[in-house]
């Protein structure tokens, strides 16, 4: 105890940074007007050192459930908010990971599209009387 009580002092501070695989590493996707989406993200440690940090969107639209995660495996939820997003509208950005000794970042892009066949999203009492026609 002693002898690491003398390497702190000199500043000696060895710890192991975990290796850490991002499950997808890359994200882009195609997305309906309208309409709110739920995705996930995974962190794994592959050496097994167990991770604890901070995860940050660069978008308001894409929104983390919650921002601190901690342990060998982590899954991360996010929602993709594209009620007020019109087709052609391109949502880019990146998630910040903030990690015990590293920092990463995870890009985005999410496409945002009219989609045929589908119904247009009930927003207003004239597109339900629309939709009653």
């Amino acid at each position: 105890m002693k002898e690491r009580i003398g390497q702190i002092a000199r500043g000696e501070i060895k710890y192991e940074k975990p290796d850490v695989l991002v499950e997808p590493g890359a994200i882009t996707e195609t997305l309906a007007a309208g309409y709110v989406y739920h995705r996930e993200l995974m962190l794994v440690s592959r050496n097994k050192v167990p991770m604890r940090g901070l995860i940050y969107s660069n978008c308001r639209q894409v929104e983390l459930s919650d921002s601190q995660f901690s342990g060998n495996r982590c899954r991360l939820s996010y929602t993709v908010h594209g009620t007020d997003l019109l087709p052609g509208t391109t949502l880019s950005g990146a998630f910040l990971l903030v990690m015990n000794g590293s920092e990463r970042e995870i890009p985005f892009t999410f496409e945002i599209s009219a989609v045929e066949g589908m119904q247009a999203p009930i927003r207003t009492i004239e597109d339900f009387v629309g939709l009653a026609e």
